[in-house]
């Protein structure tokens, strides 16, 4: 190994451990967009209201793996703020998959409050997937900030 070779390391490494983890994850494909779903926190953003988005993944799954920068850049767009985004684990929890009815891994589902709005299944285009976002604006659509 050369010296700019050592040095690039060397700088690699320094920085990978001065980035907050939160921006490491940001950048991960492999890692989830949303909060790990709960059932708990589920049901509160329902009683609450909320826009909810569900992501049911699997870590393995190219499709998701596709689907995450589009979430997260939907996500950042100023009429998404508010969005709930929940990951579901396809492999490790099968009971919340099945209790949304869901046979695949790459599926979202969009929420408004207790009302499912819409889902899709294995999408990637990102105008559909921004389609299934708006889908749960309903009253909250029409909010000022």
């Amino acid at each position: 190994m050369n010296r700019r070779d050592l040095v690039s390391s060397l700088a690699a490494i320094f920085a990978a451990r001065a980035w907050p983890a939160a921006a490491k994850s940001a950048i991960n494909p492999l890692t989830p967009v949303g909060a790990a779903f709960t059932p708990a926190a589920f049901k509160m953003a329902q009683q609450q209201g909320k826009r909810i988005l569900i992501h049911i993944e699997a870590s393995w799954c190219p499709t998701c793996k596709a689907q995450r920068p589009i979430i997260r850049k939907l996500a950042a767009e100023p009429q998404n703020h508010d969005v709930v985004i929940f990951s579901v684990d396809f492999d490790h929890q099968k009971g919340i998959v099945r209790a949304f009815h869901a046979t695949m891994q790459s599926t979202l589902i969009a929420f408004l409050g207790h009302k499912e709005t819409m889902r899709s299944v294995g999408d990637t285009d990102t105008d559909s997937i921004a389609m299934l976002m708006d889908s749960n604006l309903g009253s909250a659509g029409t909010k000022g900030s």
